[in-house]
């Protein structure tokens, strides 16, 4: 019996291990973008995001002159929300950052 029980024991951790070594493959989708104010963009995907890779703010481009945040991270309770802070362009020339 106990031979049985380990066995079985076995197979479900090979299965459970191999299930996790599958890698997700589709990358995450834009839900919707909202703009905040002038300086601050919300984006929402369509699954949970690495917070390793969404708060790198170099992962992002903006258009319309915005150009890379300064700033990105992730919403504390819900990880497929990132926040993004933009530096003030008000007072300089904005550069064209579909170009």
């Amino acid at each position: 019996m106990a031979k049985k029980f380990f066995y079985c024991f076995c197979i479900l951790l090979l299965i459970n291990s191999f299930a996790k070594a599958q890698p997700d493959l589709t990358p995450p989708a834009i839900q919707y973008v909202t703009a905040v104010s002038s300086t601050k963009v919300d984006i929402l995907f369509d699954e949970p995001l690495d917070n390793n890779s969404a708060n790198i703010f170099s992962n992002y481009l903006a258009n319309n002159g915005l150009g890379m945040p300064v700033s990105a991270r992730t919403d504390a309770e819900k990880h497929s929300l990132v926040y993004n802070t933009y530096e003030n362009r008000s007072g300089g020339r904005n550069r064209d950052c579909r170009k």
